[in-house]
C-alpha cells in the first residue's frame, strides 16, 4: 500500500486524454512528453515536455494543508507546448493557429477542471511565443503551463 502518492501522473493522463479528445484539436499531433512520432507532422500539441531537454516538464511544491498530518497539498504547473509549421513561412498566419491550438487546449480543460478527478483545479497559466524560420517555413511554438491544485493520496 502506498503511503504517499502525488497526483501529477494521473494529471498528465488527464491532461492527454482531454487533448486527444477535443474537437478544437481535431487532426492534431497529441504527444505525452517527449515522445517521437510523426516528425512531418505541421501541428502538434505535447503534454508534459515544454521542448527542449534541459526544462522540467513539471514544476511545484507539496505542503501541508492546515493542522491534518495527511494529505498534503500540492501545487504544480505541468509544462506543455503547441507548435505549427506554415510551410508557406506566413508568420501571422503560424502565430494566429497556434494561439487557436492553446485556445482549444485552454476549452477542453474548462470542460472538466478536475482532468478527471486527478485534481481539484487545472487552469492555463503561464504562455511563452517562440516563432523560428527555417528551410521548412515558419514554426510558432506556445510554451503555456496547466497550474494544477490537488491533494495528495494519504
Amino acid at each position: 500500500m502506498i503511503a504517499w502518492e502525488s497526483t501529477v501522473p494521473a494529471a498528465i493522463d488527464g491532461l492527454v486524454a482531454a487533448f486527444t479528445t477535443a474537437e478544437g484539436l481535431a487532426g492534431v499531433v497529441v504527444l505525452d512528453g517527449p515522445e517521437v512520432r510523426e516528425p512531418s507532422a505541421m501541428e502538434v500539441v505535447s503534454v508534459g515536455y515544454p521542448g527542449a531537454d534541459d526544462e522540467f516538464a513539471v514544476d511545484g511544491s507539496v505542503s501541508a494543508d492546515g493542522m491534518a498530518s495527511s494529505p498534503d497539498l500540492e501545487r504544480y504547473s505541468v509544462q506543455c507546448a503547441a507548435a505549427v509549421l506554415d510551410g508557406s513561412g506566413n508568420v501571422r498566419a503560424a502565430r494566429q493557429r497556434v494561439y487557436a491550438l492553446v485556445a482549444a487546449c485552454g476549452e477542453a480543460i474548462a470542460r472538466d477542471r478536475t482532468l478527471g478527478g486527478a485534481v481539484l483545479q487545472a487552469t492555463i497559466g503561464s504562455t511563452s511565443l517562440r516563432q523560428t524560420q527555417d528551410s521548412r517555413g515558419v514554426t510558432a511554438t506556445v510554451v503555456f503551463s496547466v497550474d494544477c491544485d490537488a491533494f495528495t493520496s494519504p
